[in-house]
């Protein structure tokens, strides 16, 4: 009841409270915080996510360069891990 069918027909993604509720504490800005749940809605069971640049920036609205910077930062952070 809480959500309509279009929107609950894309699923859900599970996210700790702490990253909300600590965001600044842990340094993580604005976009770096959309890039990382973006991350998690592929494949976050399996702990890998390997969506395209493009994908993500087309999800959220900002250019491939920024998405780039984003995930290099949140990998200096220990947020993420790229191979």
């Amino acid at each position: 009841d809480k959500w309509s069918p279009e929107i609950a027909r894309e699923g859900f993604t599970q996210v700790p409270n702490y990253l909300l509720k600590h965001q600044a504490e842990l340094s993580l800005k604005k976009s770096e915080l959309i890039v990382l749940l973006q991350l998690m809605t592929f494949d976050y069971g399996s702990r890998t996510a390997t969506p395209a640049h493009s994908t993500l920036a087309k999800s959220i609205g900002i250019k491939t360069s920024a998405v780039r910077a984003n995930l290099r930062s949140l990998e200096n952070k220990g947020f993420i891990k790229r191979n």
